[in-house]
């Protein structure tokens, strides 16, 4: 019976071990999401993503940091809204950049 509890507990945490790995070494995100994330923000034709996170916090939730950088940049909460129909994505944090640019003079 020793033997058979082993088994199932072994068992057990290599199943548990594989669902946890990608989350550890941080390879979890996808890439439509991520592509989606970039044509949602870059839909203006000014704002640019310059730096773009995205990770996986749940069975189907995922929270992204980014970057924007636009000649005329618009709030952090217009860029949130142009990610509202994501509805994978849970925690948003947006930080937006004056273009530093000839065009910004």
């Amino acid at each position: 019976m020793a033997l058979l509890g082993a088994a199932v507990i072994g068992q057990w945490s290599l199943r548990l071990l594989r669902s946890t790995a990608r989350a550890l070494v941080d390879a979890t995100e996808d890439p439509a999401l991520t592509q989606r994330i970039r044509d949602l923000i870059e839909a203006d034709g000014d704002a640019k993503l310059a730096d773009l996170h995205v990770w996986q916090v749940g069975a189907q939730a995922y929270s992204a940091a980014l970057a924007v950088v636009a000649d005329a940049p618009l709030p952090a909460a217009a860029y949130r809204q142009r990610l509202a129909a994501l509805g994978l994505l849970k925690h948003v944090t947006i930080e937006v950049h004056r273009c530093g640019g000839e065009a910004s003079h």
